[in-house]
């Protein structure tokens, strides 16, 4: 299997850490380190055209898209969330691919910190997703 790892560079600190759960639940149950691409984008809103691309040009077989968004004052973080969720599930239907969406949308950093352990729920449901599709064939 190859598996693809989308993710924004903000809050890089705790985006660091979701990789690092992510992959590690993914090479705990068979991934080799090989197999998985990682590929870095701004931000939240560049997730899906990055699946995208992934898809497009080449081999693989699933996406995890991790990304943290902090509400502000403004509408902003509303409308990058939901542009993220939206793109990604366009993406995900038009290519058949799953993508597993671990975008974080939080009120605030304690509360992302909170939630980082999505980036291993995320890893095992893509997991169990493609093992369906695998015992389907």
């Amino acid at each position: 299997m190859h598996i693809a790892i989308v993710r924004s560079a903000f809050y890089i600190d705790l985006i660091d850490e979701m990789e690092s759960i992510a992959m590690s639940e993914l090479m705990n149950n068979g991934i080799k380190e090989e197999d998985i691409t990682i590929s870095t984008v701004p931000g939240s809103f560049e997730i899906p055209l990055e699946c995208k691309r992934i898809i497009e040009e080449g081999n693989i077989d699933g996406i995890i898209a991790i990304g943290i968004i902090i509400k502000g004052e403004t509408h902003h973080a509303d409308e990058i969330a939901r542009a993220c969720t939206d793109g990604v599930m366009k993406v995900q239907l038009d290519k058949n691919i799953p993508i597993i969406h671990s975008v974080l949308y939080v009120d605030s950093m304690d509360q992302a910190k909170k939630r980082i352990l999505r980036a291993e729920e995320a890893a095992k449901i893509l997991l169990e997703i493609l093992n369906l599709r695998s015992s389907a064939t």
